[in-house]
């Protein structure tokens, strides 16, 4: 056969292969990139992948909590092991999923059983996408069951079935310890050993329960939660490891969540995390941490899950149990000087103590029936702002060594109720100064916390021990 026969046979079998696969190719079948879903999937509130071996990860939106929480099951279904998953982990992967688009159409032979991802959309509609377990060339086949539409199958880009894979799935989980989800905490409980801190707040304003019953500073307060909102595993194991171990030391973050976001009630999420030391050498801990959330008249149940496993103690050393680090370092935080009408001024084991009550924008010493002097209006001024603006350099609680109770302070409203009371330590010598800065501390105290302040005004203490009778 000649060459010119060879090449017009060659053409007639081209031509004639594409005229049976266009033949062949189903009616309404458009190779064009289309997106692998149809709807938005930014409103998707749940989805799940059912893997070839049988087992599942369940994913939804917590309505209560507003957390995404994924649950795992095994082939058997057994399982339903709950925890939390980064919003952005979800958000990430469903854009992924938006924006992908197919990469050519299958015109036939057998799906191979991969991985089942099933999308609730909105209105309750379900879109299926099958995932062949492996690719080529960058893509891997797929199938696409929706309501409203017919079944549809085409090429994907291997980084799909990559995406929904269970063992990378398991990566998608929050290795932070407590949720930051759920707003401000409510109250912070802290053991270590035979010590304990409780914080409680109320609106914006946090306080020490326990060991004592004082006002906290709430910048100490909040980097206190941003601290431990920055712990984290550093990777997830059974819970085995810590089992029938004492905690040396435990964190209680308890939130309470107003009512109607996803409840009738008011609901508290409270959140319980274990250390222990398992590793002294590279000083590793075991952390567990169990997630319940419930109310006054609901049990409480998992919201977060359970989880374990190992985290570095150098995480740890910046959470302190020591109240006098969160105790407010200003004396009467909570006092307002426009509320104070009284002062008194006295030895703490003395007699009549001095009064100075106000009159207008002045003072007046009430036993002489006089006005202060202008300097002695500046001194009084100074020392209630120290005691209500100023804070403190230093905070302990017990008085300073070496100190000497000089006097006592009583501010008073208009009622006469009790605002604050303080007691001022002397110091001999040069024992009452700053190490740091060398100015002269003003020792207050009230029996549970004493502060160190430093006045702006020098000679405050003179004055004060000038006028005590």
């Amino acid at each position: 056969m000649s060459t010119r026969a060879v090449l017009i046979a060659l053409g007639l079998a081209a031509l004639l292969s594409i005229i049976t696969a266009v033949s062949l190719r189903p009616k309404g079948v458009d190779s064009r990139p289309v997106p692998i879903i149809s709807g938005d999937l930014s409103a998707c509130k749940a989805f799940e992948a059912t893997h070839a071996d049988g087992s599942r990860q369940e994913f939804a939106l917590d309505a209560t909590s507003g957390e995404w929480i994924m649950s795992s099951f095994d082939k058997a279904g057994l399982g339903g092991r709950n925890w939390s998953v980064p919003e952005s982990r979800v958000k990430g992967a469903l854009r992924m999923v938006g924006e992908a688009r197919t990469m050519g159409v299958i015109l036939g032979g057998d799906q191979r059983p991969g991985t089942i991802v099933e999308f609730t959309l909105g209105a309750g509609q379900v879109a299926s996408l099958s995932l062949e377990p492996d690719g080529l060339g960058g893509r891997v086949g797929a199938k696409v069951s929706q309501e409203g539409s017919p079944e549809r199958r085409f090429f994907v880009p291997t980084e799909i079935a990559e995406l929904f894979r269970s063992q990378n799935l398991a990566e998608w989980r929050d290795t932070g310890l407590v949720s930051t989800q759920l707003g401000d905490p409510s109250r912070i409980t802290i053991k270590r050993g035979d010590r304990s801190l409780k914080l409680a707040r109320v609106g914006k304003n946090w306080s020490i329960q326990e060991p004592l019953g004082v006002a906290a500073d709430t910048r100490s307060v909040l980097k206190l939660i941003s601290t431990i909102a920055k712990l984290r595993l550093d990777r997830f194991e059974g819970a085995s490891q810590g089992a029938g171990l004492e905690p040396e030391m435990s964190i209680l973050v308890e939130t309470d969540l107003p009512p109607g976001k996803g409840a009738e009630q008011r609901l508290t999420a409270s959140e319980t995390v274990r250390l222990t030391c398992r590793n002294p050498t590279d000083e590793l801990w075991n952390a567990t941490v169990e997630s319940r959330l419930g109310g006054r008249d609901e049990k409480p149940r998992v919201f977060r899950g359970d989880a374990a496993g190992p985290i570095q103690a150098t995480a740890l050393r910046a959470i302190s149990v020591d109240p006098a680090d969160y105790a407010s370092r200003v004396m009467f935080a909570d006092v307002s000087q426009a509320d104070i009408a009284t002062v008194t001024l006295g030895k703490v084991a003395g007699t009549t103590p001095l009064e100075f009550t106000r009159r207008g924008t002045n003072w007046v010493d009430v036993a002489a029936g006089q006005e202060l002097t202008p300097r002695d209006q500046g001194e009084l001024a100074a020392l209630l702002t120290l005691m209500c603006e100023t804070p403190a350099g230093t905070v302990r609680l017990t008085p300073p060594e070496g100190g000497t109770r000089a006097a006592e302070l009583t501010l008073k409203s208009r009622s006469g109720q009790v605002l604050g009371l303080a007691i001022l330590a002397t110091l001999p010598g040069a024992s009452d100064r700053n190490v740091s800065t060398g100015k002269t501390l003003l020792w207050f105290g009230n029996g549970q916390v004493w502060r160190g302040i430093e006045p702006a005004q020098p000679g405050i203490s003179d004055w004060i021990l000038a006028n005590i009778r």
